[in-house]
């Protein structure tokens, strides 16, 4: 079986308190990003695919409905989620396990606080990673998850962004957007 870590990174401090704090710095605008992100293509695919009349007066409706969709993980959610699992290693050192659902303006925003510790074994290692850092990886991650059959059992989750985060408002402006343009197509 091969074992394969793709967004892995090494936190730069050992703090769990700061880690936290750092955490909670770029939280507000990673929910502004993922609420940015939604546009009337996935309002308009997600109200045909639950039948549910595209209208203002069912904007709460359309509202839970996405919301469901990005909580459930459907495959037709618009790109939204945004989470980190973290795992205290034995010599204080704060790993992690990056959790983002296509949006590279997440990762942007975590780099400052991070750099990349990925590991697989299925394939020849990467160039820029000397073979004593692939085989300190190999170790660090087997430690990690030596009693562990998932990412969630060897740490803890925070959610950055989730499906609670979905902007109400940002939904009215969609919809609001989308109706404008049908309406004129109509004119």
């Amino acid at each position: 079986m091969s074992f394969k870590v793709y967004n892995g990174v090494k936190f730069k401090t050992n703090s769990l308190y700061e880690l936290k704090e750092q955490l909670l710095s770029i939280k507000k605008e990673c929910i502004k990003i993922a609420n940015d992100a939604i546009n009337t293509t996935d309002i308009y695919n997600l109200t045909l695919m639950n039948k549910i009349e595209i209208s203002e007066e069912n904007i709460v409706n359309i509202w839970k409905t996405v919301s469901e969709e990005i909580r459930t993980c459907s495959p037709f959610a618009p790109l939204f989620n945004f989470s980190i699992v973290i795992y205290p290693y034995e010599d204080g050192t704060l790993y992690g396990v990056i959790f983002a659902d296509g949006l590279k303006e997440f990762r942007d925003l975590i780099d400052k606080y991070c750099e990349d510790f990925y590991y697989w074994d299925n394939v020849d290692m990467p160039s820029n990673v000397s073979e004593e850092e692939w085989k300190h990886r190999m170790h660090v991650w087997n430690n990690i998850f030596s009693n562990s059959a998932r990412f969630s059992d060897a740490g803890f989750s925070y959610e950055i962004v989730s499906y609670r985060d979905l902007s109400l408002r940002r939904i009215k402006e969609v919809l609001t957007e989308y109706l404008d343009k049908n309406n004129k197509k109509d004119e």
